[in-house]
């Protein structure tokens, strides 16, 4: 007996191209496949409730600050992460990997927690995943001891950390030996 195979097709549609997105993430919630978010370079995120046909385009805000590189995780509970690089009044440019939280599908996000502050190390290219078994949250990112420097005395390193409270907490980042 021979293989079925199903073909499908998907259409293109443009979500918004005002202010030059780039660095794009994407997630849909499993348990409920009408909901999906996006997100964009620098602080610009997307929702749609009906399985990407129509969007709604919102502006992401926090007071550790919305720095780019957007990454989009959903967990087992259907709540949506942003985690995204910082740009805080006080302190430092990218100085911290922050994650925020809706419980609602977008519609409202938490102020964010976050990891990795080290003084004036810069923090960037995070990336996660999340235990469908317990929903715990790996979190890997990049420490820079100075951002674009061309001196090889500086280095980078790459930290893990993980939360055990759905993104409320975050172990202290682990550099990789």
């Amino acid at each position: 007996m021979c293989c079925l195979w199903y073909l499908s097709t998907a259409q293109n549609i443009l979500i918004n191209d005002q202010g030059f997105p780039n660095e794009p993430s994407i997630m849909m919630d499993p348990l409920n496949p009408n909901v999906i978010i996006a997100a964009a370079n620098i602080n610009q995120y997307y929702i749609s409730l009906d399985t990407g046909r129509t969007w709604s385009v919102r502006s992401l805000q926090s007071s550790h600050g919305v720095w780019g590189d957007p990454a989009i995780a959903v967990d087992i509970h259907s709540d949506f992460y942003f985690f995204h690089l910082s740009n805080p009044s006080s302190g430092n440019w990218i100085d911290r990997i922050v994650c925020q939280k809706t419980t609602d599908n977008g519609e409202t996000w938490n102020d964010g927690s976050y990891t990795g502050l080290n003084g004036t190390k810069a923090q960037d290219k995070q990336w996660f995943a999340i235990d469908r078994t317990d929903n715990t949250i790996y979190l890997t990112w990049t420490q820079f001891d100075v951002y674009g420097s061309t001196n090889p005395l500086d280095s980078s390193a790459i930290l893990f950390s993980k939360s055990t409270d759905a993104g409320l907490t975050w172990s202290p980042g682990i550099a990789h030996q």
